[in-house]
């Protein structure tokens, strides 16, 4: 794979760069499981107020309750589950949105040399951040960026595009 020298001056840091594209497999999973969060802890929210404002009694059919009674019935073991659910899928959100950014990096790093301008020397201590539909976040580890800075105006003005060069 073709490596594309970029040449920057120190100063410019950070930048946003365009017009590389990532993809990845795992941005499907990743936002499955925050469905799956969001669901566990509605369904924690919707059993505790069972629990609180909830019937004194039900009947139930000697065929055993349906699922609507069971809910009514067993409120602390459905809040349990879904505050396992919620949590469980939130936590592997975050380990596959890490193997996601690692993975970004590894792709940009492969893809792309930044050489400082003034002194022909490759960039060593570069942090990189993948904001989605081609563009990226490129600064020094101890300026310490973060997709945060994408709505930066100045920033904004300070964009390359890989395109162009």
């Amino acid at each position: 794979m073709e490596c594309l020298e970029v040449a920057i001056k120190k100063d410019e840091l950070p930048f946003i760069l365009t017009g590389l594209v990532y993809k990845n497999g795992l941005y499907f999973l990743e936002r499955l499981l925050l469905t799956v969060s969001v669901l566990g802890f509605l369904l924690t929210l919707g059993e505790f107020l069972v629990g609180i404002f909830g019937p004194d009694g039900i009947w139930v059919s000697i065929a055993g309750p349906s699922f609507t009674e069971s809910l009514l019935l067993y409120p602390r073991l459905f809040a349990t589950l879904g505050l396992v659910l919620a949590v469980g899928s939130r936590s592997l959100s975050v380990h596959i949105s890490n193997a996601i950014h690692r993975s970004s990096q590894s792709y940009f790093k492969n893809r792309v040399m930044l050489v400082f301008k003034d002194a022909g020397q490759p960039v060593d201590d570069l942090e990189v951040v993948y904001l989605r539909g081609g563009s990226w976040i490129v600064g020094q580890k101890s300026m310490g960026i973060g997709a945060d800075l994408s709505s930066n105006t100045e920033l904004r003005e300070r964009s390359i595009d890989i395109n162009e060069l």
